[in-house]
Formats: C-alpha cells, sequence, structure tokens
C-alpha cells in the first residue's frame, strides 16, 4: 500500500480563521470537569494565542507534589480532572505524579497533550499506561501546532502512528484543533496520513480571554493557586 503523504493546506494566520461563536466545540474540561490542573508552565511550543502566552515570559514552575495530593484528595470518587500544561510530558516521572494519586483516588482523568511523548524512549511504557478506562488523552494538533515546524510531514507521522497504536490498544484518545471547524480540520488531514481518523477529531473554540470562561469546578495553577476561573 502506497503511504499518504501530507501535503496540509497553507497555514493563514490564527485570527483569520477563528470563528469561536460557529463552532460546535467540545469544551468538557470547562463544562464538567472538577478540578483543571496546570501540572507545569513549561512546554515545548510558543503557539500564537495560547492561554500560556503571557506566563512564558515568567519562571518555569511545576506543581508541588503536596499541594497536588491536598486539592484531589477534596474531590469525590468519580470527579473528571483534566492535566495539563505548558506540557506535562516534559515532567520527569509525570504519570507517576499526576496521575497514579488520581486513579488512586478513583478519579476520571483527561490528560492534555502536544505529543511530545510519542517516539520517546518511554513511549510503549506510555501507551500501557494510560490504556485505563478511567484515562482519556487528547492531543493538541492544528495548524499552530505545526505552523513553526521545519518537518511538517513527520508531525503527520508522529500523530499517525500514536493514532494507531492508541486504536488498536484500546486507548480512549483524540485529537481537539483550536479554532478549527469540521470543514477546515477535513482540509486539514485531508491526503495525509491522519485522514482515517477523522472521526477523532473535535474543534475547541478560541477564547481570547481564558480567565473569562466559566468553568465547573476550580483551576490549580503550577504556582499552587486554586482559583475559580483560569489563571494565565
Amino acid at each position: 500500500m502506497k503511504e499518504k503523504i501530507s501535503q496540509p493546506s497553507s497555514l493563514p494566520p490564527l485570527q483569520s480563521f477563528l470563528q469561536p461563536e460557529d463552532l460546535k466545540s467540545h469544551n468538557e474540561i470547562y463544562d464538567k470537569a472538577s478540578l483543571i490542573v496546570q501540572t507545569t508552565n513549561k512546554c515545548t511550543k510558543n503557539c500564537p494565542g495560547c492561554y500560556l502566552t503571557e506566563s512564558l515570559k515568567n519562571k518555569k514552575e511545576e506543581l508541588d507534589q503536596e499541594r497536588y495530593r491536598e486539592c484531589i484528595s477534596k474531590l469525590k470518587e468519580g470527579s473528571l480532572i483534566t492535566l495539563r500544561g505548558g506540557e506535562i510530558t516534559m515532567i520527569r516521572d509525570w504519570f507517576e505524579k499526576f496521575v497514579v494519586p488520581a486513579l488512586d483516588k478513583n478519579l476520571k482523568i483527561i490528560i492534555e497533550s502536544n505529543g511530545y511523548f510519542i517516539e520517546k524512549q518511554d513511549y510503549q511504557d506510555i501507551l500501557k499506561k494510560i490504556n485505563d478506562n478511567k484515562i482519556s488523552i487528547r492531543i493538541s494538533f492544528d495548524q499552530e501546532h505545526i505552523r513553526n515546524s521545519k518537518d511538517i510531514t513527520s508531525e503527520f507521522k508522529k500523530m499517525a502512528r500514536f493514532a494507531e497504536d492508541a486504536k488498536n490498544t484500546g486507548i480512549n484518545f483524540g485529537f481537539y484543533s483550536l479554532g478549527m471547524d469540521g470543514t477546515q480540520i477535513q482540509n486539514f488531514v485531508k491526503g495525509t496520513l491522519l485522514e482515517p481518523y477523522i472521526d477523532k477529531f473535535h474543534s475547541l473554540t478560541f477564547y481570547p480571554k481564558i480567565s473569562s470562561v466559566k468553568i465547573k469546578g476550580q483551576y490549580l495553577k503550577s504556582n499552587g493557586n486554586l482559583s475559580d476561573d483560569i489563571k494565565v
């Protein structure tokens, strides 16, 4: 079978394709999560429009373990939490530090990542760890996440490898594209190795002022501060 070559459309400026009011987005982290956890403000990307743009100017932080455990200890069993960054998989032993305590508490977990862990030395080990019915993982993959890439084809290949591995092992996963509607996502993956996984792609609304977004639960920032909205 001849391999498809990724040839995504040209990448317009972020503002030119963002129309939040027209998107049917999967923003369950805001609507359902009892706790949204910023495990770190460190990231491997520097995407325009990211809610971390301002905090990237500050010192690099990793959430204190005791503070994290204290906050999740107050949640009811079965509550949903979201673990994000920055990029959570940059943290050494991130799974043991943040996911295991949540599993021990019998919480439902969404892991947000840009896919940094894919093809790393411990990749296969991570696949085994996240293959749990209480865990789902969503990979941010859109025009902004590959805008500065020197090899866009490799980015698509990497994501397609993860999609195939996750599907074959029964991992609950999805791809989330910031500010892109269904048509834009279809055009984005058309003719690429990710085209067979179009059903795994979902829109995420772009919020120019993320702190104005109403959330169900609370937001735990990497500096340990707990708030009722998303702090940048």
